[in-house]
């Protein structure tokens, strides 16, 4: 999540994930089921349609991004997907020009090693 701008609020919303085949079209964000949609509390479902031909048996990366307005601010932000789903908190928000966390293959403890 990226805070765009303050006044008005706009959030740049970003999903990544994988299918598990290839030819997924169509990937999106979309809030239209959120079932308070007048709470700061936003909900987007991360979706794309099925393919329509012969597909590979193979994870396929997938993404979507929508810039959205908030009418009633934005406490959180949760994206489900078919098997998982994330919440980001309003502190956690990035700013323009922030770079995300980078994900590493390093075990929980070993981010910061001491010397040896």
């Amino acid at each position: 999540m990226i805070k765009v701008s303050e006044s008005p609020l706009t959030l740049s919303i970003q999903a990544e994930g994988l299918a598990a085949t290839s030819g997924w079209t169509n990937p999106r964000l979309d809030n239209s089921a959120d079932p308070n949609p007048d709470d700061s509390i936003l909900e987007f479902n991360f979706d794309a349609d099925r393919p329509s031909g012969i597909s590979l048996p193979q994870l396929t990366p997938i993404m979507a991004t929508v810039d959205f307005e908030p009418s009633n601010g934005a406490d959180a932000v949760i994206v489900s997907a078919r098997i998982n789903s994330i919440t980001v908190h309003a502190g956690e928000f990035l700013n323009p020009g922030d770079s995300p966390a980078q994900p590493t293959t390093l075990a929980f403890g070993e981010e910061d090693p001491g010397p040896t």
